[in-house]
């Protein structure tokens, strides 16, 4: 759901909608984010200003709780919490923050274009690519290429929410050739594609989190030899020291409603993947190679009391 800027959704169903967001990539869900804090923001209207940052810190907390797996959280609370502490004078820090939301939206949405148009020269004319999942960064990627008519994009389905489905759905309904496939079907395909593009969901100086699943794609490409990549915005970059993800299990369910005797099911969504498994990672500011982005990341300070 989009919220207008009229709107009056309260802070604690944007909150559960975030939570329970299971088929939303890191953008998508950032910008929901936004929409939490400014909601927050409108909230605590009429309480001191003393008060403010100590707000805007549980809420953070609980918005990096309801998505644990994405970086961008983590950024976003950091960089209200900051502009909150820094306020001074006090006096109008509401609408300082509002405004600073205003401008993350936009830069967010720049960066994913910028990220994209950094990562086109990386796909020739006539490419055969596999992807994972819903990324949109990959897929500013391919509808911003020059070439993009004479792309084929071969997509998983990415169970078991199935955002594969949806990225086949805005690639086609584009004029984009596409391929959904079964997600394991793309061991078929590896002799045909001529690299393997992703989105990421947190950025580290040792490992990606991206999609399960992103991991063993980028072990059977590299064992042929063709190049992987990674396309991101830098709001999804973090220090594995602040990033507090681990796997987490969702509802069986999704899986199967069975009952099945001395089965235990397990419903994974995001794995780590380590940076070693990408010929080249792509922001919106620069191309890296494994070495120079973990270098780059090393250089990371999140500000201390934040979390």
């Amino acid at each position: 759901m989009e919220y207008g800027e009229d709107s009056v959704i309260s802070s604690c169903t944007i909150l559960n909608e975030i939570a329970t967001d299971n088929l939303s990539g890191a953008s998508a869900i950032y910008l929901k984010a936004i929409d939490y804090l400014k909601a927050i923001l409108r909230e605590a209207e009429g309480r001191s200003a003393t008060q403010l940052p100590q707000i805007l810190r549980e809420a953070g907390k609980e918005l990096i709780a309801a998505q644990d797996a994405m970086a961008p959280l983590y950024n976003l609370t950091a960089e209200v919490i900051n502009c909150a502490d820094m306020a001074d004078p006090p006096v109008g820090m509401n609408s300082r923050l509002t405004e600073l939301l205003d401008k993350l939206t936009d830069s967010d949405r720049s960066a994913i274009a910028a990220a994209a148009e950094r990562a086109i020269p990386l796909i020739g004319k006539g490419s055969v690519i596999l992807t994972i999942s819903y990324s949109a960064a990959v897929r500013e990627l391919i509808l911003r290429h020059p070439d993009r008519n004479s792309l084929k994009v071969v997509v998983p389905e990415s169970r078991p929410m199935c955002e594969g489905k949806q990225l086949a759905k805005d690639l086609g309904s584009a004029g984009v050739s596409t391929v959904l496939i079964a997600d394991m079907a793309f061991g078929s395909y590896l002799s045909d594609v001529d690299c393997f593009v992703c989105g990421a969901d947190a950025v580290t100086e040792k490992y990606i989190v991206n999609k399960i699943g992103t991991a063993a794609i980028c072990r059977a490409i590299e064992a042929s030899g063709r190049s992987t990549i990674a396309v991101f915005s830098e709001n999804k970059v973090i220090s594995s020291d602040v990033f507090r993800f681990s796997p987490d299990y969702h509802p069986r369910e999704e899986l199967t409603l069975d009952s099945i005797p001395n089965c235990v099911v397990e419903n994974c969504y995001f794995e780590k993947v380590p940076l070693s498994s990408f010929t080249y990672l792509v922001s919106n500011s620069t191309l890296h190679t494994p070495e120079t982005l973990q270098k780059f990341i090393e250089q990371y300070r999140f500000p201390t009391g934040v979390l």
